[in-house]
């Protein structure tokens, strides 16, 4: 269909451009949805007019109480629970302290470190951020320097009130000249937040005798203090008001159902609930009788001295025990059972019926699920603090002690290292340790299995000839019996002709270890012959320049500076890997700008942890990986025991001749 200049453009045409869809009545032509609506039929009405029309007004967070900030209690205006209810309640039970205990034992026995935030494990940033770490550290060691509190003791009271009312709350004390010099804990339940319109924490006040005693406002005046001097902290927060929510809220029929368990125990401990037995009296015996012969026992009895004594009682009385209170010990245990699950404690510490093997994996998945979120949500507020002490580079972290994962890590780094994965450097990185160093202060090379080293000087070490026809029970040679020969060569060096062998040019490294075998093209001497016999190798030869690029990273050329500082950049962009900042720039002054150029192209399209490995590799390097290992020692074999047998052949040709008497003894 054309439209001419002039026609009106259909509305149906008009909204389908819009993206709005349309409905068709029977002639075609678009319908109005109050059309298609029936008049009967209730609709969904049209919405109430907004009391603010402000385009783009920021949602209250919830609904809160009106006049909240006039309320004088704090946690009264949220309704709920008071804070004096839930500290009584946490007292009353038993099983609740016995796992908020737990918890408090187990951060006091923790390890904790200032480390760095960029990569924790790094030596190089730990001994650049050496005087952060160390403020941080001495601080922590005693937070409190108020009350004179450690950290131990410190930790265990702020975890006491987090797991009881959730209200945790530090103010901090400063000196002088505004240094942090202690950070002191608070009374939570003194201490009422206060919102503005939209429901968000401004300021806090603490109420001393239902009055507000001091105020920290998010604007600071004359009579107040800055909200930042007032930490506050919320475990479990919810989003119907301001105020924690304490383990006790969620689990409270629980709790009282404890509660009045362990009041019932008590109570038949002391006052009792049913007698322990009863005493039929006589018959015929009216009420005065009884009540008579009642108060003469009980005055009888009441003399401690006379109750273990023997009794008469009347013709026809009758001794009936009462039934004991029965504590039932599955009733305790599935009580223990759902408090500690909530609290993610391993209930295998108190309840009995679970073997060994079922408690320890119990215990190893109630700490990962429990105590990780815990330590976490402190390291995260802790650092907050240590940023404000020391700076934002280092952070506060706990180091729980895992006894059952460090054997299985050992184990794990140990196979790394042994298969050429990583080299023991790279995994003392992983732990947080420095490079080894030997008493001259210069880096070992460590990453080489000792046990590869014997197997190389065994297969591939000099000796002479005579040593070695010694080893097969053959006698000295007529000749050349002193000159040195390598194991699996075909030719012997002469010992006045060492020196001159060393310094002479040595075989391309893609031709060792059995150079002679493959001589390069064209090395021939003037007479001739080859430059170096087939099979020939020289003793102690292979310390050059192409030998060094053949033997592994840092070769050549390089500086012992500049083999420091490749092997450091690695370990820098491998910590940063994870976070795909392995490109980020270092500053290297002892690597060539070419290699400097080189790496950094190489890092910066470097995708995998084999690429940015690869980044560091020299072009003319070959990695002597597990395979050509494996490979060069069945070629020394093989070309050792084709020499035994050349040798053997001579020798028993000799002694067969001089059996015969062909050839003099």
């Amino acid at each position: 269909m054309s439209i001419g200049v002039g026609t009106p453009i259909p509305a149906g045409m008009v909204a389908l451009a819009g993206g709005i869809p349309t409905v068709l009545g029977p002639d075609g032509r678009p319908v109005s949805s109050g059309q298609y609506q029936s008049l009967i039929d209730p609709g969904p009405g049209a919405p109430l007019s907004p009391r603010i029309t402000l385009p783009h007004y920021a949602p209250r967070e919830y609904q809160y109480t009106p006049n909240w900030n006039m309320f004088p209690t704090p946690r009264t205006e949220a309704g709920g629970y008071s804070f004096a209810q839930l500290r009584a309640w946490a007292k009353a039970c038993p099983e609740l302290m016995t796992a908020i205990k737990y918890r408090q034992n187990q951060l006091r026995g923790c390890r904790w470190a200032i480390v760095p935030a960029e990569d924790e494990k790094s030596p190089t940033l730990k001994a650049e951020l050496a005087d952060e770490i160390t403020a941080a550290r001495l601080f922590w060691e005693r937070p409190n320097r108020v009350d004179k509190m450690d950290f131990s003791s410190w930790i265990a009271q702020a975890v006491h009130e987090m797991f009881t009312t959730d209200a945790l709350c530090f103010h901090k004390q400063r000196t002088n000249g505004g240094d942090l010099h202690s950070v002191t804990q608070i009374d939570g339940a003194t201490i009422k937040p206060i919102i503005d319109n939209w429901g968000h924490v401004v300021g806090y006040q603490q109420i001393l005798w239902g009055y507000p005693a001091t105020g920290y406002n998010s604007t600071p005046t004359v009579d107040s203090f800055d909200a930042d001097e007032m930490l506050y902290w919320v475990y479990n927060p919810r989003v119907d008001n301001v105020y924690g929510t304490a383990p006790i809220e969620d689990i409270l029929p629980l709790i009282l159902t404890a509660i009045k368990r362990s009041q019932t125990h008590v109570a038949w401990y002391t006052e009792g609930t049913i007698p322990d037995a009863f005493l039929g009296s006589p018959e015929g015996w009216g009420p005065d009788q009884i009540a008579q012969y009642q108060a003469w026992w009980d005055a009888e009895l009441s003399d401690t001295r006379s109750k273990r004594k023997l009794r008469l009682i009347p013709n026809g009385s009758e001794y009936i025990q009462a039934r004991p209170f029965d504590f039932s010990k599955d009733e305790h245990e599935a009580i223990v059972s759902m408090v500690w699950a909530y609290m993610a404690v391993p209930k295998h510490i108190i309840v009995s019926q679970v073997n060994r093997a079922t408690s320890e994996s119990q215990g190893e998945e109630a700490a990962d699920y429990g105590f990780s979120p815990l330590i976490r949500f402190l390291d995260t507020k802790l650092s907050e603090i240590t940023a404000e002490i020391a700076s934002e580079k280092v952070v506060f972290r706990f180091q729980p002690v895992q006894s059952a994962d460090q054997l299985k890590d050992a184990q794990t780094r140990a196979v790394y290292i042994n298969a050429g994965v990583i080299d023991a450097d790279e995994a003392r990185t992983e732990m947080g340790l420095p490079p080894r160093e030997d008493e001259q202060g210069e880096k070992k090379q460590v990453g080489i299995d000792p046990a590869l080293i014997q197997r190389a000087f065994l297969e591939a070490g000099v000796i002479t000839r005579d040593e070695l026809r010694a080893t097969i029970g053959l006698g000295p040679a007529k000749e050349g019996g002193g000159q040195y020969i390598t194991i699996g060569a075909f030719g012997a060096t002469a010992p006045d002709a060492m020196d001159a062998a060393a310094e002479a040019p040595k075989t391309p490294p893609a031709l060792a270890p059995f150079a002679g075998k493959n001589p390069p093209p064209g090395k021939e001497t003037e007479d001739g012959e080859p430059a170096q016999k087939p099979g020939a190798a020289v003793a102690g030869g292979g310390d050059s320049a192409e030998a060094d690029d053949a033997a592994g990273d840092g070769a050549g050329d390089d500086t012992e500076a500049a083999k420091s500082e490749r092997a450091a950049w690695r370990r820098f962009a491998l910590a940063r890997f994870a976070k795909g900042r392995h490109a980020d720039a270092f500053t290297a002054s002892a690597i060539g700008s070419d290699d400097h150029a080189a790496i950094a192209s190489a890092l910066a399209a470097a995708r995998t942890r084999e690429e940015v490995l690869a980044s560091f590799e020299k072009a003319a390097k070959k990695k002597l990986t597990g395979a050509l290992k494996m490979k060069a020692v069945g070629e020394i074999k093989s070309a050792a025991r084709k020499w035994f047998e050349a040798e053997y052949k001579v020798a028993r040709a000799k002694g067969a001749e001089m059996l015969a008497g062909n050839v003099d003894a």
